[in-house]
Formats: structure tokens, C-alpha cells, sequence
């Protein structure tokens, strides 16, 4: 028996509906004549005549499902009764797969699909932990063209964990920043991006550029825009998109001071390498940013030491200074604001017929190091100078001995550097 079809009742047992033939019925049971019917539910004919239920005169909801069938009879007792049974399928659709999470299913499992872009339907898919697989398509180019200190665009990323944008055209002496804000109207704050043109001569990260560049950027707020914030002449032009994926922002950075050599200190300068040097550099003020030096090997110098093009040495006229108190000059005068510096002396005298005092003097005969020579002479002995002796700028060094010696002679070596 069909749905909808009628059935009617016998004596005997009947079979109305075959859910294992048929399918699963839910629906209702009527009896359309007015007469007294008795149905039953059930994987086969029952035993006796009381089970099942009395249909008498209107219907039922009921539902036969799996292997179970539906019977009827005419009810005992109405002998000269013609019982007839009528089925309405309810308004329900059963659909199949209906297993336990994670099983294989046992029908035709429930699609869930989707419209693509052509407009034709595809199956959405799931991970092996049943997560929705979703693609998110990177947004079509939004462009910008202004030719005064205005905003070139805006980027709404809702759903979008990344950006990138491209200046096209800087414009002359024109200045482009890059802005984020929670709700594109105000409160817009500096977004560092990374550059992905830079080179090893410039930052990496920036806020701002003055040149045609590209950058990315990782979402800090819904919105990202670019805004000539000072503009010289030409047109600035731009793009921008809005990415689906994450771009990882910060792989390389390039490390350089806050100030440049001879200006004010404004942080704690960086150094990464030492400036090499075969001349004496250009003296710069107190309180600034200054590069150490190297030799041409890469050498560090650190006072006392110099340049090997800078250092000097001086030795005493054959047969020394005998017998006079005039000042010998062992360095002369440097150059402007560049002053002389003894790091050592070696000094030996003779058995002489007069002590004196042995001097080391400025250009204008101020002493800077004195020792005494006594008359018994004295051994060749090696004097450094941990902290040098340091003349006048621009001005020489000069040895002496402040008393003629009469006989015997004093010799005295002497070494050391300029600087400023």
C-alpha cells in the first residue's frame, strides 16, 4: 500500500505498510468509513487479538520504520463491518547519515554546499577534525591619486589579517605615512610596516617613506590607510590590498644609530663597525656622536695608541746633548687643533761634571715632565707614559737640560703620536 492509498480491513490480519520494502513512514492512519479497526505495529503478525490498538472513526500519528510493518484487521465483535484505512505521509523529509560523529556514514551523508563565483554549486569541505575549510580571496586593488597633502586610500581589513601597499609614484619632496584606526574616521596613529624593497643601506621597518617602495603590513587595527602628510609638488599615486593570509612582518632588520656622526646625541647610539683611517679625522664638539677608528687591517685604536701614519719617534743627534741648555725640539707643531702626545722616553747619561734637571716642555718652554740626572750619569732607562704627555695644540714638544752638563753627554729617545 502507497500513501495516500486505502486499505480495507479483513478478518484477518492484513499487511498495510512494509517499512523495510518501503522506507520509514511517518505520517497518520485514518479510518475513512466509521467502522471500528484494529492496527498493530510490529515485525510480524501478532499472536492474538488483543494487541495493537483501536482505530475507531478518526486518525493517529504514527510512524513504521526499519524493519517493522504495519497490520490491520477489522475489530472483533463488528462482523458486518467494511473498515477502511487511509495513510498521509507527514510533511518531513528523512535524510540519510545519520551515524555518530566520526563514523563512516551509513546512507547518503547530509551536503552542505555553497555557490562559487560562476555561480555554480560545490561541496564545502572539512579537515579530519570536521573544521569548516574556508578560503578568504585576497580583495580587488584599491588605488589612490592625489597631488596635495591628502589621503591616497583606505583599507577596510575586517577578516583580513594583513595588507600591503605600493607607492607607485612619491611625487617630489613629498612625504607619505601610513596610518591605522579602529573606526576609520579618527584616532588615526603611525603603522610600521616592512619594507620589502629595502636594501642594506636603509631601515627596513618604517612608518613613513619619501620614495617609490613596498610594504606589508600585520593587522593592528580594522583600518589602514596612506596620507600624504607633506607634500612638495607632482602626483603621488598608490595601492593597496587587503590579504588573506598572514604575512610574517619583521624577518630582517637592519641596525642603525639615532644620530649621525657630529650631532647631538639623541638616544644611545648604535656602533656597528669602527671607520678606518691613514689621516687624523675631523675633530667633532663635546656631548656628540662620534665612530671609533681602525687601522687598514681592521684594528681597533684605543689611546694611547694611534695610526701608524700618525705615530712618530725622535733620537738624539750623534754624541747627545753635552754641555747646553737650549731646548731641542723632538716633534714639531702639528697643525691646528691637533696637539702632540709623548707615550715614552728611553734616557741614558753619560758621568757628568754638572747634575741636571732633564725637562719636557711645550712650544713656550711651559714644562710638562721633569726628572734629575745626577753627576754619577745614568743608565739607559725606559719610561712609559700610561697616561701621555700631552702639548698645545698646534704647538711643538721640546726637550732640554736646564743646567750645562760641563762634560759627559745625555741622550734621550723619545716616541708618541698627534691627535686632537
Amino acid at each position: 500500500m502507497n500513501t495516500l492509498d486505502t486499505y480495507t480491513c479483513t478478518d484477518s490480519w492484513g499487511l498495510v505498510y512494509d517499512a523495510a520494502s518501503s522506507g520509514d513512514f511517518i505520517g497518520t492512519i485514518q479510518e475513512i468509513t466509521g467502522y471500528r479497526s484494529l492496527c498493530y505495529i510490529g515485525s510480524g503478525i501478532p499472536g492474538n487479538d488483543n494487541a495493537g490498538f483501536v482505530l475507531s472513526g478518526g486518525f493517529l500519528q504514527i510512524s513504521v520504520n526499519a524493519a517493522n510493518k504495519l497490520y490491520a484487521k477489522r475489530y472483533p465483535g463488528d462482523p458486518y463491518s467494511m473498515p477502511k484505512l487511509s495513510l498521509a505521509m507527514a510533511n518531513i523529509t528523512v535524510v540519510g547519515g545519520a551515524v555518530a560523529v566520526g563514523s563512516a556514514p551509513t546512507a547518503n551523508p547530509v551536503g552542505v554546499s555553497g555557490i562559487d563565483g560562476s555561480g555554480l554549486k560545490r561541496s564545502l569541505l572539512t579537515d579530519a577534525t570536521g573544521k569548516l575549510t574556508t578560503v578568504t580571496p585576497d580583495c580587488a586593488d584599491v588605488s589612490g591619486s592625489v597631488s596635495s597633502a591628502d589621503v591616497l586610500f583606505t583599507l577596510d581589513l575586517l577578516n583580513y589579517p594583513s595588507a600591503s601597499i605600493q607607492i607607485i609614484s612619491p611625487g617630489t619632496s613629498c612625504s607619505i605615512v601610513f596610518e591605522s584606526s579602529y573606526n576609520g574616521t579618527t584616532d588615526w596613529t603611525l603603522q610600521a610596516g616592512f619594507n620589502t624593497s629595502a636594501t642594506s643601506s636603509g631601515s627596513v621597518v618604517q612608518n613613513a617613506t619619501t620614495t617609490a617602495s613596498s610594504y606589508t603590513f600585520a593587522k593592528r587595527s580594522r583600518y589602514l590607510r596612506a596620507r600624504v602628510s607633506v607634500y612638495g609638488s607632482g602626483t603621488v599615486s598608490a595601492v593597496g590590498s587587503a590579504i588573506a593570509t598572514q604575512v610574517p612582518v619583521g624577518i630582517g632588520a637592519f641596525c642603525m644609530g639615532t644620530a649621525g656622526e657630529g650631532t647631538q646625541v639623541a638616544a644611545a647610539p648604535v656602533t656597528i663597525a669602527a671607520e678606518t683611517r691613514t689621516t687624523s679625522k675631523s675633530s667633532v664638539g663635546n656631548g656628540t656622536v662620534t665612530r671609533p677608528i681602525a687601522t687598514r687591517d681592521g684594528r681597533l685604536i684605543m689611546r694611547p695608541h694611534s695610526i701608524p701614519e700618525n705615530e712618530w719617534a725622535y733620537a738624539p743627534p750623534s754624541g747627545g746633548l753635552v754641555n747646553s741648555t737650549a731646548e731641542v725640539v723632538v716633534k714639531a707643531a702639528a697643525g691646528a687643533n691637533i696637539r702632540n702626545y709623548i707615550t715614552s722616553v728611553q734616557v741614558m747619561a753619560e758621568a757628568l761634571t754638572n747634575a741636571t734637571d732633564l725637562t719636557i716642555e711645550d712650544g713656550d718652554g711651559t714644562v710638562l715632565w721633569r726628572t734629575k740626572i745626577t753627576t754619577a750619569g745614568l743608565p739607559t732607562v725606559p719610561i712609559r707614559f700610561d697616561d701621555p704627555i700631552k702639548g698645545t695644540a698646534n704647538a711643538s714638544l721640546q726637550i732640554r737640560t736646564v743646567t750645562a752638563s760641563g762634560t759627559g753627554a745625555v741622550y734621550v729617545n723619545a716616541q708618541g703620536y698627534i691627535a686632537p
